[in-house]
């Protein structure tokens, strides 16, 4: 158990599985409910913030503030996967 939670408090492992969870769920938006193939922009968008911060961690490595924190990128990557889907709804209709 202890191996486990370590596993999952690692900052990488966090970024991670935040970008897959919102690719995933670009894909399944536009799939199931737009019936479009998915684009390759918009869908990256979550991997573009995790590159961000992939490029801001190895700079400032020692720093402890609140926007280097891996939990502050996950919920900025599901902002930018919840605009893709708003703009593509208001897009739709």
């Amino acid at each position: 158990m202890k191996a486990l939670q370590k596993f999952f408090m690692n900052e990488h492992i966090q970024i991670s599985l935040a970008t897959g969870v919102c690719i995933i769920a670009l894909a399944l938006y536009f799939k199931k409910v737009l019936h479009i193939q998915v684009p390759l922009l918009e869908s990256s968008f979550p991997a573009f913030v995790a590159l961000l911060w992939e490029f801001l961690h190895k700079k400032n490595k020692l720093t402890r503030r609140p926007w280097t924190w891996p939990w502050f990128w996950g919920l900025l990557m599901l902002l930018a996967a919840g605009l893709v889907i708003l703009r593509r709804m208001l897009l739709a209709e």
